[in-house]
């Protein structure tokens, strides 16, 4: 399973096992699903968790975008690394609240976006590839929400 680095900046507690549980489960899910993968499980990921104000400096530097977002992913400079995403609990929790989940549920459901970014997905154009990305992050989620 995949190797996952927890970095928690905030003052938030963060479950562990819950992500890690979540993320070796969407692994297995992708695996089954036969695609081509642009790198392999094996490599390690990170997760870093920001306050609002670092999260914010960080959007604006790389997406010009000043305000804190939910997650960022950032493709790895280690070879050994699978990548690194930035999670903002704030952001999160608000949206949470929007779509009547629970933090680690909405994290969840960010994490595996950010995965399928760093496995080359992308959905700013509105195409095939953009829809098979949703389908992907949708099919996992699901699976995580009726796990046992």
């Amino acid at each position: 399973m995949m190797n996952v680095l927890f970095v928690n900046q905030t003052q938030n507690q963060i479950n562990e096992r819950v992500f890690k549980e979540a993320i070796d489960l969407f692994v297995d899910f992708l695996q089954a699903q036969k695609i081509k993968l642009s790198k392999p499980f094996t490599l390690e990921l990170s997760l870093v968790f920001m306050d609002e104000a670092p999260a914010a400096s960080l959007n604006d530097q790389f997406r010009s975008s000043p305000q804190a977002t939910d997650i960022l992913s950032f493709e790895p400079v280690d070879p050994l690394s699978f990548g690194e995403l930035v999670i903002c609990p704030d952001v999160v929790k608000k949206q949470a609240k929007e779509h009547k989940l629970t933090f680690e549920q909405e994290c969840v459901y960010l994490i595996y976006h950010g995965i399928l970014h760093l496995l080359g997905y992308d959905h700013e154009e509105q195409n095939i590839a953009a829809k098979e990305m949703f389908n992907l992050q949708d099919r996992g989620f699901e699976l995580f929400l009726h796990r046992a």
